[in-house]
């Protein structure tokens, strides 16, 4: 599988570092930091903005990198292998994508079946009504399904999407301009 490179740096221990951390301590519990991470953290970018890591289990790592590829998005190398990638969504957002065997070891409750069950519901925003029609669009092409039709409240502009694990993503536009409120009454 190939990764492309990116601009962005990893602030938090994301799970596939953990564990190869934990395998380099002799399976001692998992250390509060990687032990060969320089204490400058030389190569991570740190900053007082939260950054936050969404973990998605998929049953096929180099299917769903393909597809997040025609979306647009790149992933970070370093943390990725045969069990884990990370996709970088933004500055502060990323998502893991794990096999699901490897997703099983970090917790004792059973994977949602994202054809029966939403685990959860993933907002985007985007920029522009255009770019939220553009990036559905797109998943469209590599091969998401459409779970409902969009809907325009107004102030808010919203299409959701179904990626090739079944997880369900909600792009959406709100205009900065307008008022929520009298969309409501």
């Amino acid at each position: 599988m190939s990764a492309k490179k990116n601009n962005f740096a990893i602030v938090s221990i994301a799970p596939i570092l953990v564990r190869r951390c934990h395998k380099q301590a002799g399976n001692r519990p998992y250390p509060t930091r990687p032990p060969n991470l320089p204490s400058s953290r030389q190569g991570i970018a740190m900053s007082d903005q939260p950054k936050i890591f969404v973990n998605l289990a998929v049953k096929n790592l180099d299917r769903a990198v393909a597809f997040y590829t025609q979306l647009g998005y790149t992933f970070n190398a370093k943390f990725t292998d045969e069990n884990a990638t990370c996709m970088i969504v933004g500055e502060n957002i990323f998502v893991m994508l794990l096999v699901e065997p490897f997703f099983q070891s970090f917790t004792k409750k059973s994977i949602c079946d994202t054809s029966k069950s939403v685990e959860a519901l993933l907002g985007l925003l985007a920029e522009s009504r255009e770019k939220v029609d553009e990036l559905v669009e797109k998943a469209i092409a590599a091969g998401a399904v459409i779970p409902k039709e969009p809907t325009d409240y107004g102030f808010m502009y919203q299409r959701s999407y179904e990626d090739l694990d079944g997880h369900t993503w909600e792009v959406f536009y709100m205009d900065p301009n307008a008022e929520p409120h009298a969309a409501q009454q």
